[in-house]
C-alpha cells in the first residue's frame, strides 16, 4: 500500500481522510468507555484522573496521570494526551511511545487497549494517516487477543482499510473477503459497526443496492442505540430497499419510522413517499 486511498473511488476521499469523520467520534466514545469502566473499578490505582476523563477534563487528567507510574495510569495518560487541547505533535508522539511500551504489558486487557488505541492514533493523528501501521496493529490485536471486545472492533477497522486500499482489479474480491468475516463477530456492538462499515463501503464503492440493504438490515437487527441514529437508519433502509426493488421493505420501514418517530420533521416526507407507493404505476 504505497499510497493510502490511491484509487479515486470518490472525489471527497482525495481531499481528506474519510476515516476521520467516523473515527474521531469512535475514539471519543472508546475513551469515555475506558475511563468510565476504570473509574468504577475498585482495583484501579487512582480513580481521580479517570473521573476527570469521564468529565472530559483531559488536560487536568494528564497532570493527574503523570503522578502515577503503573500501567493503568500510563494507559490513561496516553488517552488523555490524545484528547487534550491544543493537539500537538509532541503530545501525539509521547502517547504513541507510551502505547507502544504498554503493548507488552503483562496485563492482557492493558495490552489490548494499548494496541487498539495505537492503531487509532496511526489513522486519526498522523498526517497523512499511517494505514499500513494501523492495519498491522489491528491484525496483531485480533491474533493476540481474539476474545477481547476491542479485537472485535478491530475486525471492522482492518476491513475498512483493506477495502478502501484495494486495487480496482481486486476490489470485489477484497470486499467479499472482508464481508465473510461477519460470522466471527460475537460482540453485538462490533457486529453492528461492522455491518454499518460494509454498508458505507458498498455505498461509496457503488456496489448494488441489494448489498447495501443486506448490511443495513443486519445492523438494524442488532439494534441502534442512539435515537437519532435509529431514525436515520430506518429511512436509509427504506430508501435503499426501494432502489433495490423491495417495496415491501420500503413500506415496512417507513411505517416503522412513523410509528416510532411520528414527530420527526421527516415524517411528512415519509408519508408522501408511502402515498406515492400506493399510486398506480404510470406506463
Amino acid at each position: 500500500m504505497s499510497q493510502p486511498f490511491s484509487r479515486p473511488f470518490a472525489p471527497s476521499c482525495r481531499r481528506r481522510n474519510p476515516f476521520r469523520r467516523f473515527g474521531q467520534a469512535l475514539l471519543f466514545a472508546a475513551t469515555v468507555a475506558v475511563g468510565s469502566a476504570l473509574a468504577g473499578d475498585s482495583l484501579a490505582p487512582n480513580l481521580e484522573p479517570w473521573q476527570a476523563i469521564t468529565r472530559l477534563k483531559y488536560t487536568h487528567a494528564v497532570d493527574l496521570f503523570r503522578q502515577s507510574n503503573d500501567d493503568t495510569s500510563k494507559l490513561g495518560l496516553a488517552i488523555a494526551l490524545l484528547n487534550a487541547q491544543p493537539v500537538t505533535q509532541a503530545r501525539t508522539d509521547e502517547a504513541a511511545q507510551i502505547l507502544q511500551r504498554l503493548r507488552t504489558s503483562p496485563n492482557a486487557d492493558t495490552a489490548a487497549n494499548a494496541t487498539y488505541f495505537l492503531a487509532r492514533l496511526e489513522t486519526l493523528h498522523r498526517h497523512p494517516p499511517a494505514f499500513d501501521k494501523a492495519l498491522a496493529l489491528y491484525d496483531d490485536l485480533i491474533a493476540q487477543h481474539p476474545r477481547h471486545v476491542l479485537a472485535q472492533q478491530a475486525i471492522a477497522k482492518a476491513g475498512a482499510i483493506r477495502i478502501f486500499n484495494a486495487p480496482t482489479s481486486d476490489l470485489q474480491t477484497t470486499y467479499a473477503r472482508v464481508a465473510a468475516q461477519a460470522p466471527t463477530l460475537t460482540d453485538a456492538d462490533a457486529r453492528r459497526d461492522f455491518h454499518l462499515m460494509l454498508a458505507d463501503a458498498a455505498t461509496l464503492l457503488k456496489l448494488p443496492d441489494a448489498d447495501i440493504l443486506q448490511h443495513l438490515l443486519a445492523a438494524n437487527d442488532v439494534g441502534i442505540s442512539r435515537r437519532k441514529n435509529q431514525a436515520d437508519i430506518l429511512i436509509r433502509i427504506a430508501r435503499t430497499a426501494e432502489r433495490a426493488g423491495r417495496t415491501d421493505l420500503t413500506r415496512r420501514y417507513y411505517n416503522e419510522f412513523l410509528t416510532t418517530f411520528g414527530r420527526d420533521p421527516r415524517a411528512y416526507y415519509v408519508r408522501t413517499q408511502l402515498e406515492a407507493l400506493k399510486a398506480p404505476e404510470v406506463r
